[in-house]
């Protein structure tokens, strides 16, 4: 008989909130294989309307978190913190990102 493993996706797991693309400056910047030019800088990877958490920004600092308010969201949500100028990271890209893993429950950083 199998043991019956928790699941990672409910709500009150702790890596319900995973702040891994918080920090995505380095997407529209830092790319490797030369990319192309942005045609829409509006654009994001993704976004949401709901601000769970607040985000400091200030570029080559590590991020400050604030702790996160109400339910934990069910699907990952990302937004860009620092909206860079240079070419735009496509699908094929290689990226170095840095990020901050917390955990919903205590707010804690767990990785980063």
């Amino acid at each position: 008989m199998l043991a019956k493993r928790p699941s990672i996706l409910r709500k009150d797991a702790t890596f319900a909130f995973i702040g891994a693309l918080l920090l995505t400056t380095s997407l529209t910047g830092c790319t490797l294989d030369g990319g192309t030019g942005s045609a829409n800088k509006e654009k994001t990877m993704a976004s949401t309307e709901r601000e769970y958490m607040s985000v400091s920004n200030e570029a080559g600092v590590e991020p400050k978190i604030g702790q996160p308010s109400g339910d934990a969201p069910m699907e990952l949500v990302s937004r860009d913190i620092i909206v860079g100028d240079g070419i735009e990271a496509l699908p094929s890209s290689t990226l170095t990102v840095q990020y901050v893993l917390i955990s919903w429950k205590t707010g804690k950083v767990l990785q980063s």
